[in-house]
């Protein structure tokens, strides 16, 4: 792919993707009335990076690239706009999404064009992120997913086209220094952006193998790739890698400091011993996710063509490489997927399986199938986006605007010396005056967390905030708390709601 001639060529389409995904995502930021517990946390994580970077890095489990571009962007916004810093940072994180959301959109297009699909797949592909029901939403609600997932493709993208010049025998060093760099933002974003230099070394490791074993020579059908070029460009990769991630992996001590996404450090084979059993039903709700957010079209399509053709697997230039990437991409995907913990990603894989998708679909040169089978494809596309176009607004969103009701109340009803105890502080991310101290809580374990409390007369006005499933069950007194009011989801078919208990 000469890189001047496909900017020029598609330039007005890139720039037409990414402003109607800017649009979308934009729109669906002001309808996006829920702030749940991580973004919480994003918030209070640029803060303190902000102003104490070291300790932000070393107390924090959460990456903190995301959050610290967040903080950045919220300095330039005039603190006149918003009521409180809270929402001066949440709209700099929201930024950060937005835009790393439309730019994946035309990484997406990128990507299958490198993958040898034609420009209206392509194009389908990246307007079935733009406007998918799941899908929109990602980056509006000012979570790291995006940032990672623009990163991650853009390491993706430098990667495939390392590997075919290498096997054009061209000089490939710069592809796969970008790839590493992008690789070090996806880590530095999220933990399991590792995987794509898992990924890339796997796949330059597979060049320097079909030169000794015949069964990859005569699948490769090409001349060997020589030997240097192909450990240059594993240095390369590695050492950007290391130099942009070395910093904060010596600062944490680990890979990670979240608990739950590796059971152990991830080049350690013992790790793979600890992979739990597979929960069937975990798989199958990892099901409904992956439909939900890239829609039936991509299996519609594939199916399609592997029916009318069922030899049309990629264009046989590319077919090598292809059958390659997509084997080790899938192999470490799956591995991630059987990790300890992973099977509860809030977005994580469904998003990382979308572009797995994309590579089937890129696969396919539509051109060579029959001519009923274009009309077919563009109908399954329409399909898919159905769901995306009729439900815009996402209004499951809008049910927690109950949490802003209750910081209002807190703020009417509570004095300024007042104690409140909430659960992952997001009723306080509301308020205007923020509680003088804070307690994690959940219920029903209140009572046992806050047995002290309860066993007692406080000397001061105290507030207990309980975020429960269902309101029907609350009990009218907590100890010598009673119950003061309760707050509601307005959709009949919720009765999460919060509970607020006050002190004698």
């Amino acid at each position: 792919m000469n890189t001047r001639s496909f900017w020029q060529h598609h330039a007005p389409l890139l720039a037409m993707i990414f402003l109607i995904a800017l649009a979308v995502r934009a729109y669906r930021a002001t309808n996006e009335g829920a702030i749940n517990p991580d973004i919480v946390r994003f918030v209070d994580q640029a803060r303190t990076l902000l102003a104490d970077p070291l300790t932000a890095v070393r107390q924090e489990a959460y990456h903190p690239l995301h959050a610290l571009l967040g903080g950045l962007v919220s300095r330039l916004l005039p603190t006149s706009w918003f009521s409180h810093d809270n929402f001066r940072i949440l709209a700099g994180l929201r930024i950060v999404g937005i835009t790393c959301g439309a730019l994946v959109a035309v990484l997406i297009f990128i990507l299958a064009r490198q993958l040898g699909a034609r420009t209206w797949p392509a194009a389908a592909a990246a307007l079935l992120w733009v406007v998918g029901r799941r899908t929109s939403v990602f980056g509006a609600d000012a979570m790291s997913d995006m940032l990672f997932l623009a990163c991650f493709t853009g390491a993706a993208i430098c990667t495939i086209n390392g590997l075919r010049q290498l096997t054009r025998h061209r000089p490939a060093s710069i592809p796969f220094a970008l790839s590493g760099l992008f690789a070090a933002l996806s880590y530095l974003t999220r933990p399991e952006g590792l995987a794509i230099s898992l990924i890339t070394v796997a796949a330059l490791a597979t060049l320097l193998l079909h030169q000794r074993v015949p069964l990859w020579r005569k699948f490769l059908r090409r001349r060997a790739t020589p030997t240097a070029p192909v450990l240059r460009a594993i240095a390369t990769h590695l050492l950007v890698l290391a130099l942009i991630s070395a910093p904060y992996i010596l600062t944490i001590g680990g890979l990670t400091q979240k608990k739950n996404v590796l059971p152990a450090p991830i080049l350690q084979p013992a790790s793979l011993a600890t992979i739990p059993a597979i929960d069937p039903y975990a798989w199958a709700k990892i099901g409904k996710e992956i439909f939900e957010t890239f829609g039936f079209a991509p299996c519609i399509v594939l199916g399609l063509a592997m029916l009318l053709k069922p030899r049309l697997w990629g264009r046989p230039r590319l077919r090598p490489i292809s059958s390659i990437w997509f084997t080790l991409w899938l192999a470490v995907m799956l591995w991630l997927l059987a990790s300890a913990g992973y099977l509860d990603g809030r977005h994580t894989l469904p998003l990382i399986i979308l572009l797995h998708a994309l590579f089937a679909l890129s696969f396919i040169p539509i051109r060579r199938l029959r001519a009923a089978a274009k009309p077919l494809a563009f109908a399954a596309f329409l399909f898919a986006i159905a769901p995306g176009l009729a439900q815009i607004t996402d209004p499951h969103r809008a049910d927690k605007y109950y949490l802003q009701q209750a910081a209002h109340w807190v703020d009417t009803n509570a004095g300024s010396n007042a104690i409140l105890y909430e659960h992952h502080k997001v009723v306080a991310f509301y308020a205007q005056r923020p509680a003088t101290r804070i307690h994690t809580l959940d219920f029903p374990g209140t009572q046992r967390e806050l047995a002290p409390l309860l066993a007692q007369t406080p000397a001061q006005p105290t507030y207990i905030l309980c975020h429960v499933a269902d309101v029907r069950i609350a009990p009218p007194t907590l100890g010598a708390f009673r119950l003061a009011t309760t707050f509601k989801s307005p959709l009949p078919a919720n009765h999460d709601g919060l509970l607020i208990y006050t002190s004698p």
